[in-house]
């Protein structure tokens, strides 16, 4: 079986963020096994200051249930699907899907020689991911990627800019952008957008709560390279959500 490597300023992103930000230490929202930060009074503060439409708990608009007709993957796509949340979207066809069966395709001890993380760190990071997909390129010198965590959360749970900038703020050298929301096919998806750099790399990231078909919120993170490639995975990750 073939090694899934990465090149060191790859692992930035998958250390630094799509895992480190969506561990269970670092949750975007409260619930069952969610971050001391985003349950702590000061969080509660932020909240309540909040507008109205923040404050309140975001419930996905839900109509009966209809069956729906299986996704079909648009032409340079393929359609994945997270195992626990069952959240099925778009990602570019030439992109790698590694599930929580695929960590053997990870050479966990390049990653924490790169990193400077332990294997067993770098390991129980990566069981807390449900869906990995990345691009595949040898040339490149960062590996752009998609994560969805396993931890799902319940409808009623309150979702407010001021919980997402607030679970971010928190991460060491991270800065945040635009908080923008979308209408997807099950309610109202909420993003909110990162850099974060180390050394000379430039990290962009994209937080999403997405709301799923059985009526939770599930997180993913889309963390790339350039500017524009997060752009053209939203659009494709969204409008194969609509």
């Amino acid at each position: 079986m073939s090694v899934f490597t990465l090149r060191p300023r790859a692992a930035l992103v998958v250390c630094a963020t799509a895992l480190a930000l969506l561990s269970s230490g670092c949750s975007l929202l409260p619930g069952p096994g969610a971050s001391r930060t985003a349950s702590s009074p000061s969080s509660a503060a932020a909240s309540e200051g909040a507008s109205d439409s923040d404050s309140t708990p975001a419930t996905p608009e839900k109509t009966e249930k209809t069956e729906r007709p299986k996704k079909e993957a648009a032409p340079g796509t393929q359609i994945v699907t997270a195992p626990s949340s069952q959240l099925s979207f778009a990602v570019p066809a030439d992109w790698l899907p590694l599930y929580g069966d695929s960590t053997a395709l990870v050479d966990f001890n390049q990653l924490a020689e790169q990193t400077g993380i332990s294997e067993d760190t770098l390991r129980s990071q990566m069981e807390l991911i449900d869906l990995y997909v990345v691009r595949i390129d040898s040339q490149a010198t960062f590996t752009d990627n998609i994560a969805v965590i396993k931890q799902t959360f319940p409808a009623s749970t309150p979702v407010s800019e001021a919980v997402m900038r607030l679970a971010l703020a928190s991460q060491p050298g991270v800065t945040t952008g635009e908080y923008s929301t979308e209408e997807v096919a099950d309610g109202k998806a909420h993003l909110l957008s990162y850099t974060s750099k180390d050394k000379d790399v430039e990290v962009n990231g994209l937080l999403l709560t997405v709301p799923t078909e059985s009526g939770e919120y599930a997180q993913m993170a889309i963390t790339t390279g350039e500017k524009s490639t997060q752009d053209s995975l939203k659009e494709t990750i969204l409008s194969s959500l609509r």
